[in-house]
């Protein structure tokens, strides 16, 4: 959509929305297998998280699952793994990915894709399966209209979308969030005196960007969701809205562990210099995906915590919580802001990272505030150990200096690994000695420390950066260890246990 000459404020509607979580004993999740990877049987790409329970989201009644498992003692032992519960023909053990009943509490479960619920009769259309199944409820939720834009008078239909290039070519692409949906969200209505403003004076090119899941693939799928965009002429003495956002983006969330906590700050050093004066927070929704079980946004002064902005002490992704702070809350230069993000990965056999897909992992709190002049910078997330504002000043950490090491014509390490160390795989000799200086002298390559993890993030942002861990990487799991003969003078025969077949002679 594109604005020109005129300025409008807009309020965004969902179309879909899903009841408030429930809690229940989430730790008895981890006691079968899969329990935190059951997925809905009729809603694609949702989790069912109460496994035990009617109610998806936990708590209340028990399903037929959740009371074999309360006979059981709560505890996955070898009779409820045999069990069928749900009646369907497949064991308790082969619908949660453990068809040799060999899982222990804590290990990785046999499979982890193509996991059913074992509480569930499915297919659930099938003869054997009518009426063990009418619990589940497969209907979406109605959204319930903002009663601000029921009014004919005050709204206007965008009845012809215009298409607009996001490419960057033209010096128009997208640079910030202007308002975050996810499933589970319905949609909200902001306070009488505040909106988000578009036109002459502020967006004038505005992208929606959706994504879709289809972890199985499936050819069949075909999308008729939608929402609605509400906006009329800007009146007088409304505060212009923005989105801030917080987090985390380096993430490498290892197999098999019940909690793993990183955190995203924008310490006092940036706030002083992103904030020119008084903001408000209206309202805070923490994102993070399916491994997420806990977040929380929380405001800093002077070193004392102000407050929680938004605490989900059992956070579900399908079910996310938009927490409406009233009054809002002030942030002031100089204060500090902080997300915490706790994951657990016990039904995963596989590292997790950041990215975009349900797969992959988030830490992110996007907080919505006003007024929009109050801020010369929109995000702040952390890189690792490099804040927000060390990031966009190329500022040197604890001897690293990232930037000019990224700088590769002219950089040392990079002019020698070029000379010394082949990008196939094969670890050279004298690769070798330069992989071994750097790991033991160059405060950027130091095995363990934050900065290294971000230096091999930074540089697998751009080609260069890649080719320059394809040469330091081939050599740097040898470090420390000692050669098939002398490290500095063995032959060709004698290093080629560390040659590629095609390559000897």
């Amino acid at each position: 959509m594109v604005v020109e000459g005129k300025e409008y404020v807009y309020e965004l509607a969902a179309a879909i929305c899903l009841p408030p979580p429930s809690y229940c004993y989430s730790s008895f999740r981890n006691q079968v297998p899969n329990g935190n990877n059951v997925p809905h049987p009729c809603k694609k790409g949702e989790m069912w998280n109460g496994v035990g329970h009617l109610n998806p989201n936990g708590g209340g009644e028990r399903n037929s699952f959740g009371m074999d498992f309360r006979a059981a003692g709560y505890t996955w032992t070898t009779q409820l793994c045999l069990q069928d519960s749900d009646d369907d023909g497949k064991t308790n053990g082969q619908e949660l990915g453990d068809p040799y009943c060999s899982w222990t509490s804590g290990a990785v479960p046999t499979r982890t894709a193509n996991i059913t619920h074992p509480g569930v009769c499915d297919p659930m259309d099938a003869l054997w399966c009518q009426g063990k199944a009418d619990f589940v409820d497969c209907s979406q939720d109605d959204f319930e209209s903002c009663t601000r834009i029921q009014d004919p008078d005050d709204n206007y239909e965008i009845k012809t979308p215009r298409h607009c290039d996001m490419s960057g070519v033209d010096g128009n692409a997208c640079s910030y969030v202007i308002v975050v949906w996810s499933v589970g969200i319905s949609g909200t209505c902001p306070r009488d005196n505040v909106a988000f403003r578009f036109g002459a004076s502020s967006y004038k090119r505005v992208l929606l960007q959706v994504h879709w899941n289809n972890p199985w693939l499936s050819p069949n799928h075909r999308d008729s969701s939608g929402l609605q965009l509400y906006y009329r002429p800007a009146l007088p003495g409304i505060s212009d809205l923005f989105t801030f956002t917080l987090g985390q983006i380096i993430l490498d969330i290892p197999p098999g562990k019940d909690n793993v906590t990183f955190t995203g700050t924008c310490p006092a050093q940036c706030t002083s210099q992103i904030f020119t004066k008084t903001a408000y927070i209206t309202n805070v929704y923490n994102h993070m995906h399916y491994m997420g079980r806990q977040g929380r946004a929380e405001l800093f002064r002077n070193g004392r915590k102000i407050r929680d902005l938004g605490f989900d002490e059992v956070y579900l992704f399908d079910s996310p919580v938009n927490h409406e702070l009233d009054p809002p809350a002030e942030v002031l230069p100089g204060d500090e802001l902080r997300v915490t993000c706790t994951f657990t990965s016990k039904s995963s056999d596989r590292f997790v990272y950041f990215g975009d897909g349900t797969a992959d992992e988030m830490c992110l709190s996007f907080l919505t505030m006003y007024p929009a002049d109050a801020v010369t910078g929109k995000d702040c997330a952390q890189f690792g150990p490099v804040s927000q504002c060390q990031f966009d000043q190329y500022e040197p950490q604890g001897g690293c200096d990232w930037i000019r090491l990224a700088t590769l014509e002219y950089s040392q390490p990079a002019i020698e690994l070029e000379k010394n160390c082949n990008l196939n795989g094969f670890c050279r000799p004298e690769c070798l000695e330069v992989v071994e200086r750097l790991s033991q002298q160059h405060p950027c390559f130091v095995p363990g420390q934050q900065m290294t993890a971000f230096v091999n993030w930074f540089l697998q942002q751009f080609p260069e950066g890649i080719r320059f861990l394809g040469r330091f990487h081939s050599c740097s799991a040898h470090v420390g260890r000692a050669w098939p003969g002398d490290s500095r003078t063995c032959t060709k025969d004698q290093c080629g246990c560390y040659m590629p077949k095609e390559l000897k002679s």
